[in-house]
């Protein structure tokens, strides 16, 4: 949301002035399904104006009815960039939110983590999702203690009903009933959980692999910072009482993706802390940094191994390729494929890693003492080139386009005319920028440091897959067709 909109619901919000929840208004309803009637709507425009200092009459609320594009016409009025001044707002909420949980973290029991834990149960975040599953899998395999799994239900026999869903889901074999279901909401204060368990668990926790997030490349900062943001200072939270917890933690390799302010792109190489993230091109990198920023604080703090992983495109299970599939990478993958012809951009790649290297590396990083936190590149070192992925993929040689935008045209008409196939929002990154197209930079070569990923991957004995005919073979006959993708 920007500026303007956050400031006109809460105008709203005092000329209605009869439970309305600010939080959950949605920017394209009308104002008559908002609640605003003929004996407010004046006190409302005469709120506005004041607030903006403009002159609005009455009846702009007939020429634009609906919330957003109201806020879209104060913004013209006013002479506002309302794409800078969104990004300017997320920036601005990004270093607050940073600042408030950093004071949060320092205000949290003063204790230092013990040389070792004794304890070897493990909590999972986002057991229910794709990471989360898998990561199940792997403690189930490296750990003898106990795995438990916060999970958003009702009662246990929900959770763990919802559990056995996703894990049937992914084909993945794992007793349910040797897992404790642990019901609770990362969002919630002291994880949602009820005050006795929370005590317990935080007595006989000692690890953490937190995968909790909400991943969306359409939504702004501000719809991410709940699960992003506050979800991870409540894990911190748990890791701090009881026993000091160490934490694996599943960043992105967003927080490194970065625009300057001529809008040119650049790539934070380095596997270190970024200590400014004004930088960072997308809002859910924005969240993950700030996730950061607060994992970082709770290690120096309290001396806590931590372990962040900034994770690529993860692709299906080497061995079985169950996967997910409804991302943009692949629902790319499988336009291109359609089409089976060159993909005519410059130095373009397929860079994938998959979830079961993924999830082995951050279970059995748990074991090992890092010096405060260890920041790690998870995505592939030896990325593949596209055309010779597709290649794999079909069985034969690509045909050559004619040129790039009529390439990009019959993307556009293919995603069109098979939209029942595709994400809802993927023609959005199919239009052409003054850089190309927005997908582009999904398959840039992007320059990153892998020494972390290199050692850490040998000191847990787990050795990096390469991208060959083979492993694209398995994703093919066992991953994507068993989605619907032929």
């Amino acid at each position: 949301m920007t500026e303007t909109i956050i400031r006109v619901i809460k105008i709203l919000g005092k000329a209605i002035d009869e439970n309305f929840t600010e939080s959950k208004v949605d920017i394209s309803a009308s104002f008559l399904e908002l609640g605003l009637k003929s004996f407010n709507a004046f006190k409302f425009i005469d709120l506005v104006n004041k607030e903006f200092k403009i002159e609005l009459e009455i009846d702009i609320l007939f020429e634009y009815p609906v919330l957003g594009d109201f806020c879209q016409n104060i913004d013209k009025l006013t002479g506002k960039d309302i794409a800078q001044q969104g990004q300017t707002f997320e920036v601005d909420q990004m270093l607050e939110d940073k600042e408030r949980y950093l004071l949060a973290v320092d205000q949290l029991e003063n204790k230092k983590a013990a040389e070792f834990i004794g304890e070897k149960n493990i909590l999972i975040t986002g057991a229910s999702g794709f990471l989360g599953a898998f990561s199940v899998e792997q403690a189930m395999k490296q750990f003898d203690g106990k795995v438990y799994c916060l999970v958003r239900a009702k009662d246990e026999q929900e959770g763990r009903a919802r559990l056995q869903k996703n894990f049937e889901k992914y084909s993945i074999d794992v007793d349910i009933e040797c897992l404790e279901v642990i019901c609770g909401d990362v969002t919630q204060d002291n994880l949602g959980v009820k005050s006795d368990v929370y005590e317990k668990l935080s007595t006989s926790v000692g690890y953490i692999i937190h995968c909790a997030a909400q991943v969306d490349h359409f939504a702004g900062y501000g719809g991410m910072r709940d699960v992003n943001v506050k979800g991870t200072f409540e894990v911190v939270k748990f890791a701090a009482k009881g026993i000091v917890k160490n934490i694996s933690f599943a960043s992105t390799i967003a927080v490194s993706l970065m625009s300057d302010a001529n809008g040119d792109f650049y790539t934070f190489r380095q596997e270190k802390s970024i200590n400014d993230g004004v930088d960072i091109s997308g809002a859910y990198g924005k969240s993950k940094w700030v996730a950061e920023k607060i994992l970082e604080r709770f290690s120096e703090k309290t001396g806590a191994s931590i372990h962040v992983f900034r994770i690529g495109e993860i692709s299906g299970h080497s061995q079985t390729g169950a996967g997910r599939f409804d991302d943009i990478i692949h629902n790319l993958i499988h336009c291109f494929t359609s089409l089976a012809v060159k993909v005519p951009l410059e130095e373009a790649v397929i860079n994938i890693v998959p979830v079961d290297f993924v999830t082995k590396i951050m279970v059995a990083s748990l074991s090992f003492k890092s010096d405060g936190v260890c920041f790690i590149n998870l995505s592939h070192p030896g990325p593949l080139d596209i055309n010779e992925f597709l290649s794999f993929w079909l069985e034969r040689e690509l045909s050559l386009p004619v040129s790039k935008s009529s390439w990009l045209d019959d993307c556009r008409s293919h995603i069109e005319a098979n939209k029942n196939v595709y994400l809802a929002g993927l023609p959005v990154f199919v239009e052409s920028t003054k850089t190309g197209a927005r997908f582009e930079m999904y398959f840039s070569k992007v320059d990153l440091a892998y020494e972390k990923l290199i050692e850490v991957a040998s000191q847990c004995g787990v050795k990096i897959p390469d991208i060959n005919k083979n492993l694209i073979s398995i994703y093919k006959n066992n991953y994507l067709n068993s989605c619907g993708f032929k």
